[in-house]
């Protein structure tokens, strides 16, 4: 399951916060939601073309990383950015 159960906008998120903790680079798999996403924001061709080429837009199976953070995503929450009250 795992990001084939999120939006595209879902895992930009996530992607956002791997900035926030140091990292230099975050990779989410193609899927659906990214191709919904694409077609739906007028770049339907780019959505195709990602299609056309999804094995090329997946983690490497033989990839070594320096560090690797796994997020169980049934655990996260909605919530909503600000001042925390004092």
């Amino acid at each position: 399951p795992g990001v084939d159960t999120m939006s595209a906008t879902g895992m930009a998120t996530i992607c956002n916060m791997g900035a926030e903790v140091g990292a230099l680079s975050s990779v989410s798999p193609f899927t659906v939601h990214m191709y919904d996403f694409l077609s739906a924001t007028g770049r339907r061709e780019v959505a195709e073309l990602a299609e056309k080429h999804r094995e090329l837009l997946t983690a490497d199976e033989a990839a070594e990383y320096d560090h690797t953070v796994e997020i169980d995503l049934s655990t996260l929450e909605p919530m909503v950015s600000g001042p925390q009250p004092a």
